[in-house]
């Protein structure tokens, strides 16, 4: 703790600024389409992850859902959370990512067996 404080400005709106779009990293906004089946795809269908999302049903089990997002780092983190039961479908620099970091992580676990 120190003695300095932050002074909201008057016409600060915490929803205004960090309401936009999911991710607390506001860096520049891009569209995400993810598919979602099984439990993950209720449990996302259930929440608010973006004031823009827009949520389809895709068959008996599985949803699509699109929305901005404004962190990649917490978009990545959030998708592999979900493990087997989601795919990234755009951007497609973000599904290269996802498939590079699943595969490093296949190599830990091949190193394992050995």
């Amino acid at each position: 703790m120190t003695e300095r404080c932050f002074e909201y400005p008057a016409d600060y709106d915490f929803n205004e600024v960090f309401d936009r779009r999911f991710g607390l990293v506001k860096e520049d906004a891009f569209e995400v389409e993810i598919e979602f089946q099984g439990s993950a795809a209720d449990y996302v269908a259930e929440r608010t992850w973006s004031p823009d999302q827009k949520i389809s049903k895709v068959g008996d089990d599985k949803i699509r859902i699109t929305f901005s997002a404004s962190s990649e780092v917490e978009l990545i983190a959030w998708i592999l959370s979900f493990g087997e039961d989601v795919r990234a479908l755009k951007p497609g620099w973000v599904v290269k990512e996802i498939i590079n970091k699943v595969k490093r992580t296949a190599v830990l676990y091949k190193k394992r067996d050995s």
